[in-house]
């Protein structure tokens, strides 16, 4: 199948199938059914595998990519879904695609977005990532995201005081700083932190985190 399967090819291969609801709702880009049928209890990383009519489309995270549903596709990754698991390809056509290869050979930008901004909070938790966070950052991600597992955005994530060393990640919040990360979802102790490494970096002492 050389040309990306359109919303009533999807229609005739999960339609009569309960197993594939997630993924009929991802084809049509119907956010709130998909938010139903997670609540419900539905597998989010379920996967279609080929048979003798049709290949294996992999996740609903996969279809989403297929269909150029960019909605469904963040929401999909907001609730936890897996961006590594491989489809099953099809024979002499099309290699096996994670969700994350499929975005970049389709070149959906604005799901590639949703992967980078998926991934910003977990980067900025390390001080040891700087680099991969200024590149993030440098490429337009947006520095408020919050993280789907734990609601924290990478702000956030950065402040978090490493018992190893008992520093935050003094470069990281500069970087998210000075790419417009907000302090006003940070709780008292947070901004209390914010407030006084920047009172050492005008005074000219060593910037350290605070516990």
């Amino acid at each position: 199948m050389h040309d990306p399967p359109d919303a009533a090819f999807f229609g005739c291969l999960f339609g009569s199938d309960s197993v594939y609801a997630v993924h009929l709702a991802a084809s049509h880009g119907d956010v709130p059914q998909i938010h139903k049928l997670l609540d419900d209890g539905e597998d989010i990383d379920v996967m279609h595998v080929a048979d003798d009519k049709s290949d294996g489309f992999g996740t609903a995270l996969n279809v989403a990519v297929w269909r150029n549903q960019s909605a469904a596709f963040v929401s999909r990754l907001d609730r936890g879904a897996n961006m590594d698991i491989l489809d099953a390809g099809s024979a002499n056509i099309r290699v096996e695609d994670t969700p994350t290869r499929l975005v970049v050979r389709h070149g959906q930008n604005t799901m590639a977005f949703g992967l980078l901004n998926h991934r910003l909070p977990t980067v900025a938790a390390s001080p040891f990532w700087i680099d991969s966070l200024s590149l993030l950052l440098q490429a337009g991600t947006y520095p408020n995201y919050q993280s789907e597992n734990s609601g924290m955005t990478a702000l956030q994530m950065a402040l978090i005081t490493r018992r190893d060393v008992r520093i935050f990640d003094e470069h990281g919040v500069k970087a998210l700083l000075d790419c417009g990360a907000k302090i006003d979802v940070l709780d008292k102790a947070g901004k209390s932190k914010i407030e006084l490494w920047r009172r050492e970096i005008i005074d000219g002492s060593r910037g350290v985190g605070l516990a």
